[in-house]
């Protein structure tokens, strides 16, 4: 993935010359596109494969996929996805649904409460993973831990996860959103994948699981730069053991990335935010958690200045977008490039879900999704 920008018009270069085309046939239902070549440019341009997208806002609702040459002709509408780091935003819904059960606090600490006292996780509390400001970064032995099915308590021993004082800087870290899986458990006595079904998907009407039973179901992932052929990924990348069952020690690699379900399904999350906490005219979540998730916790400073995070929420203001707050969160995992976004005084959703496509990004922000969100605001405004 091209970090510094100049990596990045790099990357740009090379994309038009280097990368597979993708394939610009739509299948449109629920509402007629205003303008249909606008959205097949950004396909073409972004090299997107195997792409879902829904466009909601008011009474419009539109549902958009295109079959991707990379990811064999599956059909996207009926595929769950990947969603990479847009798992955060689920895990950080369940954990303030347990706060709201009173089984744990946003200042709970992580340490006590999973039995580990280490250095690494002193005064670290949830909210602190939550927003990215725990002071713990991501390292190479995270990667070795979770290859090699090392227990957390192992991993934790490791002096250079910890970079700085909890609350003090912000610093985007997925181990921090792994240790949230932990405790989950810990607090619930469920597997992560039975707590988030219980405590999120269930709730909100959402198809989803973390090990998908069957491949036939997944949308493979590809990457489009640089390609390589049979380079798709159909499954986990790590396979997590016992994961039917609570264990703490091992299930800390789940909760940052590996959900995997539809864009229909996450649609149903935008549309809870939008509604402060309701769904489907039932209470989810309180007025108060809602606004706490909405509030910047932390903000990404030089490396994107119209960029800050609430907990497990990405909150842009980026007025070449849009003169609204824009929350929600994004997805890279492998070749793919997820969004899903909620403009705050308009109300309208945008989700969008591919097999891979084009990872360049202004910023923190993926080009796609400028892009896209540009489109989608155009259109639904229309």
């Amino acid at each position: 993935m091209p970090m510094t920008e100049i990596r990045n018009r790099l990357y740009r270069m090379a994309l038009p010359l280097l990368s597979p085309s993708s394939p610009a046939k739509f299948i449109i239902s629920g509402g007629h596109l205003q303008n249909i070549p606008s959205l097949r440019r950004a396909v073409r341009r972004h090299h997107i494969q195997g792409m879902s997208l829904i466009l909601h806002r008011d009474q419009r609702l539109i549902s958009i996929s295109s079959p991707g040459i990379l990811t064999g002709q599956r059909e996207p509408e009926h595929s769950l996805f990947r969603i990479a780091s847009i798992t955060k935003l689920v895990t950080a819904l369940c954990l303030l649904r347990l706060q709201e059960a009173g089984m744990l606090s946003m200042d709970t600490l992580a340490g006590p409460i999973l039995s580990m006292e280490c250095e690494v996780l002193e005064g670290v509390r949830v909210r602190h993973l939550l927003s990215h400001t725990s002071g713990l970064q991501d390292r190479a032995c995270v990667d070795d831990a979770l290859r090699e099915q090392l227990p957390l308590s192992a991993l934790l021993r490791h002096q250079e996860l910890r970079t700085s004082r909890p609350g003090d800087s912000f610093r985007y870290c997925n181990l921090g959103f792994g240790i949230l899986g932990s405790v989950i458990e810990k607090v619930t006595g469920s597997s992560v994948e039975v707590a988030i079904r219980e405590w999120v998907l269930e709730p909100l009407q959402m198809n989803g699981c973390f090990f998908p039973e069957r491949e036939s179901q997944i949308m493979p992932m590809v990457r489009v730069l640089p390609w390589h052929p049979q380079s798709s990924v159909t499954g986990p990348s790590v396979r997590v053991p016992n994961h039917s069952v609570a264990d703490p020690e091992h299930h800390y690699g789940m909760t940052q990335g590996g959900l995997y379900t539809d864009a229909a399904s996450l649609l149903h999350i935008l549309q809870c935010l939008r509604d402060d906490g309701r769904f489907a005219g039932r209470p989810f979540l309180s007025h108060d958690s809602v606004q706490e998730m909405r509030k910047p916790h932390g903000v990404y400073g030089d490396a994107d200045p119209c960029m800050a995070y609430g907990l497990g929420l990405l909150i842009l203001e980026d007025k070449s977008i849009s003169d609204s707050r824009i929350l929600g969160h994004q997805g890279f995992a492998f070749g793919c490039v997820n969004g899903v976004f909620l403009e705050e005084k308009s109300g309208l959703c945008m989700v969008l879900l591919n097999g891979g496509c084009s990872e360049a990004r202004h910023g923190r922000m993926a080009d796609v999704n400028r892009d896209l969100l540009r489109y989608a605001i155009k259109e639904l405004s229309s």
